[in-house]
């Protein structure tokens, strides 16, 4: 399974994934990319995946929990326990 998630640093937004309990399937993978061409101040946060109920089960194969990932001109502190502890955040 591939999801694909949109990202805009000119306008800071994201594509958002919500659900009452989400699970990530072992080998499932993310493509992230960015409309935009800003470089966003450090501390900008994107939610990309939100679990209503439950903490999200799993991670992505190519985007472990605590990694670094580079999106356009921004790097990114990957977190699968973000905001209120069940989302998948993006931080700059």
């Amino acid at each position: 399974m591939i999801v694909k998630c949109r990202l805009n640093s000119n306008a800071g937004a994201a594509d958002l994934i919500v659900g009452d309990a989400i699970t990530i399937n072992p080998g499932a993978q993310i493509v992230l990319a960015d409309f935009g061409t800003s470089v966003l101040p450090v501390g900008t946060v994107f939610s990309v995946m939100s679990s209503n109920i439950t903490p999200i089960a799993g991670t992505f194969a190519n985007l472990p929990d605590a990694s670094t990932v580079t999106v356009g001109n921004n790097h990114y502190l990957v977190s699968y326990s973000g905001n209120a502890g069940n989302d998948l955040t993006l931080t700059v």
